[in-house]
């Protein structure tokens, strides 16, 4: 769990990840993926995933700053 400076929290779960990113999907977003070639999809989902991991990162590099300042 990463607290905020405003007391506000963010949670980690991974079991949570994939309702997450379903509930982000659109219909349009849905057929996309029908249309795409398997390796389209792989290089899509390799993308994300370093950018979610930049977020990670992100997040982390946050906390120990606020971690520190406290």
């Amino acid at each position: 769990m990463l607290g905020l400076e405003d007391s506000s929290t963010i949670r980690s779960d991974s079991s949570l990840v994939g309702p997450i990113v379903d509930s982000l999907m659109t219909h349009h977003d849905r057929s996309l993926l029908r249309e795409m070639a398997l390796d389209e999809v792989g290089l899509e989902a390799e993308q994300n995933a370093l950018k979610m991991r930049y977020l990670y990162d992100a997040i982390i590099k946050v906390d120990k700053a606020f971690k520190k300042k406290a």
